[in-house]
């Protein structure tokens, strides 16, 4: 009864934000910032494992969602992102327009979770600067937070497949079980993760992890829910005929949206959640001079 009232409370508190318009302007920057994302992943990846591993992986996982015709077109956009490696200030341009456009989605994200938590952050002269600077290292510290649970997501995604042989040879019966776990528990762990990362990082509010735990864990069911339902409404109606070319841009934006969709609700749902258990919000060390607006 008590988290259906809470579930109740953070729909009606969503709502009330107009949380669905802030998730289409998140998902219309996602759909520009998306490429420069995956290019930054595949590049941090390529120091530790094998390049064609690591692409193979990223864009089967994304097969899964938006469809293969629609990862087809957004991996052709990564595979035109290319360095010349003949004038060194190109280089180095590049790489700045790149990760600035990569963190734009994460600097969105931000700006609303401040919202939802009722923050204002906001300085003037010189120290709107600095704090424009923060935030974009904060959110450029995320994508290699998320580099890093790719890494261990994929190193974990080569041991099951690497066991579930062996063990459905030694232990008959036991295919469901490597199923579940292949599908259903590992990615389930792996975006927890990655939700606590995303929750403790942004949001200029200090949030505990075991506050953000349930919260993770609720999220990242929603996401997988979500992934098999757009995967399936994809793979089985007629896009491609009805929106013809513009098919994959409509699938990365049904995906980008539901997905900012659950996490601004997400956000809500952990407000609410704190505010139930009587627990206050505190800023980050560096804003200890500001307060939370009533």
């Amino acid at each position: 009864m008590k988290y259906f009232k809470l579930t109740i409370k953070s729909i009606k508190s969503f709502c009330n934000l107009n949380l669905l318009e802030t998730a289409a302007s998140i998902a219309y920057y996602a759909l520009f910032s998306l490429p420069a994302v995956l290019f930054i992943l595949i590049r941090i990846s390529d120091v530790v494992i094998d390049p064609q591993k690591a692409r193979q992986y990223i864009f089967n996982e994304i097969g899964q969602m938006i469809g293969p015709k629609t990862t087809n077109s957004l991996e052709m956009a990564v595979t035109q992102i290319e360095f010349s490696e003949e004038e060194t200030w190109k280089v180095v341009l590049s790489i700045v327009i790149l990760i600035f456009t990569a963190s734009t989605i994460f600097s969105t994200l931000q700006n609303s979770f401040n919202r939802i938590f009722n923050i204002h952050t906001e300085a003037e002269g010189w120290k709107s600067v600095f704090q424009f600077l923060l935030k974009r290292l904060l959110s450029i510290g995320l994508l290699l937070g998320f580099a890093l649970i790719l890494l261990f997501s994929l190193v974990l995604d080569m041991i099951l497949s690497a066991l579930s042989s062996q063990i459905v040879e030694f232990i008959s019966g036991t295919e469901w079980i490597v199923v579940i776990t292949g599908s259903i528990i590992a990615p389930i762990i792996v975006m927890t993760v990655l939700f606590i990362l995303i929750f403790k990082v942004l949001p200029d509010a200090h949030l505990s992890t075991r506050e953000v735990l349930s919260t993770s864990l609720l999220i990242s069911f929603l996401f997988l829910i979500g992934k098999f339902a757009i995967g399936y409404y994809v793979g089985n109606t007629r896009m491609q005929n009805i929106y013809s070319s513009a098919a994959a841009v409509v699938a990365l934006l049904l995906w980008s949206y539901y997905s900012s969709a659950i996490v601004l609700f997400g956000c809500t749902f952990l407000k609410e959640k704190l505010a139930m258990e009587g627990k206050d919000i505190s800023l980050r060390t560096i804003y200890q001079d500001r307060e939370p607006e009533e």
